[in-house]
């Protein structure tokens, strides 16, 4: 089966989406770990707890958390909805 098979038989593409996500980060942290490098959840922890990157981080974070999980009726309060709407008016 092809990619593009897959696809449509997929009813939402957020899914697909979600394990390409997934196995970035799963083999992403596995080279990491196998070659002795940073790990995603290393950057993300020194990330929080830095002077200098703790308040980046952390808005980030709360940016796609409330992203990923905001009440639909609230729509408008999400950043990249708001940054997706004024694109389209253009």
């Amino acid at each position: 089966m092809s990619v593009k098979e897959f696809m449509r038989k997929i009813e939402k593409h957020g899914i697909l989406g979600w394990f390409m996500t997934a196995g970035v980060v799963i083999a992403y942290d596995y080279w990491a770990m196998s070659s002795r490098h940073q790990t995603m959840s290393t950057a993300f922890k020194n990330g929080l707890f830095r002077k200098s990157t703790s308040v980046p981080t952390f808005i980030g974070w709360a940016v796609l958390t409330w992203h990923l999980f905001h009440p639909p009726s609230l729509r408008k309060t999400d950043l990249f909805s708001v940054i997706l709407d004024w694109k389209k008016s253009e």
